[in-house]
């Protein structure tokens, strides 16, 4: 019996310098994905993956295109084995992953799609001051209330993600955050400087949403071709679902557990990219569920060796229970 298994791409933070390079190294189906890429966008993917420094990469311009093409040629890989989705998602940017992933939106597309959004979202950055808390030791509640403590007409602060129970992003105006700061430490809470480049994910992005939506008429988006499920809750069943969950998910917060909870059904799940934070989380949320972080050929030679092993046993305890039956009382 082959299992069902969950596809989840993780969002910005993820990457670092030399995510998936030994996969590049030994697939050509990867370096004609990171050639198309980079003659999509006049990039150096190469450069840019492998041999740039954190802090370039870090940047939105170059983190949002290069998780997404980076995610999708592990996923590509995973095809080349013959282990497919039952189902998939993604957090935060890695929704446009995932996009990709069940044919949504194409390779070229998407970057074209994520190098447009990095771009009007540095203009928004250079010409607004906005800061960025990574937030710990706080219920959602309790920070949500000390977010519209310093709310006014003119400077506000905004959940923009949930990580877990205990730990939010928090995206404002600097003057907000720095009025939340102080009310954060008062609170027990514990506060610290996170790259603005995550995403804004609230009211205050959508500026940015608008600036980008005449450019959706240039890319294609189409019904997924396999379940993908939003990255807020229920499925994208249609073009038009697909196509409206790109932009909502400029300004809308984004909450990792929403996307976890929706693999309860899944057998096994599997983080499609690099790191592993959404694999961490989610053995936390189903310690029941074998959980993978799929970044290296070590780590794909491990599901595969593991999934033949539960298709054996669950094979043998199908064959267990077909040779039971009740015994014959003779009448």
């Amino acid at each position: 019996m082959t299992p069902k298994i969950g596809f989840i791409f993780p969002g910005y933070s993820s990457q670092y310098v030399g995510m998936a390079k030994d996969l590049y190294d030994n697939y050509r189906s990867v370096q004609e994905l990171f050639e198309q890429a980079s003659a999509c966008l006049n990039i150096n993917f190469v450069r840019m993956a492998f041999a740039s420094s954190d802090a370039e990469l870090s940047k939105a311009v170059n983190s949002y295109p290069a998780l997404f093409l980076v995610s999708n040629a592990i996923y590509n890989v995973l095809l080349e084995h013959n282990i497919y989705p039952h189902a998939t998602a993604g957090f935060q940017i890695g929704h446009y992953s995932a996009l990709g992933a069940t044919k949504s939106i194409s390779i070229a597309d998407g970057l074209y799609f994520l190098s447009k959004y990095a771009h009007f979202y540095q203009e928004f950055l250079d010409k607004n001051p906005i800061k960025t808390l990574r937030v710990t030791k706080l219920d959602y509640t309790k920070l949500e209330s000390l977010c519209s403590q310093v709310h006014t007409d003119t400077d506000s602060a905004y959940i923009a993600a949930r990580i877990c129970d205990y730990e939010h992003i928090v995206t404002g105006t600097l003057p907000a955050i720095e009025e939340l700061a102080p009310l954060i430490r008062q609170a027990h809470g514990r506060s610290y400087d996170f790259r603005n480049h995550f995403g804004i994910h609230s009211p205050l992005a959508s500026s940015i949403r608008e600036t980008i939506r005449p450019y959706l008429v240039k890319i294609d988006v189409n019904t997924p071709k396999s379940t993908l499920y939003s990255p807020f809750a229920g499925t994208l069943d249609t073009a038009a679902q697909a196509l409206e969950s790109t932009i909502d998910l400029i300004y809308r917060q984004v909450r990792i557990n929403d996307v976890i909870d929706q693999f309860k059904d899944a057998d096994v799940l599997v983080q499609i990219g690099p790191g592993t934070m959404i694999a961490d989380l989610a053995k936390s949320r189903y310690p029941e569920k074998p959980v993978y972080a799929i970044n290296t050929l070590q780590d794909i030679a491990q599901l595969q060796a593991d999934l033949e092993l539960y298709k054996s046993e669950r094979h043998s305890s199908e064959q267990h229970k077909g040779s039971t039956h009740e015994p014959h009382v003779a009448i």
